[in-house]
């Protein structure tokens, strides 16, 4: 993510929306970016967190 995401703070107050591709990744993959925002301090900076899938 370095450079390629705004501050955190930036953020605060917004809605985090995440969307997988349609190339549908692994769970495990899906866990260890949310868990990177996380520690980023993404997730706590916004008011609500939404998370949704394309399937197809």
């Amino acid at each position: 993510m370095a450079g390629r995401m705004p501050e955190a703070e930036s953020l605060d107050g917004g809605i985090l929306l995440l969307e997988t591709s349609e190339q549908l990744p692994a769970a495990a993959d899906v866990e260890r970016w949310v868990r990177g925002l996380g520690e980023r301090g993404y997730l706590e900076a916004v008011a609500a967190r939404t998370v949704t899938a394309n399937y197809n």
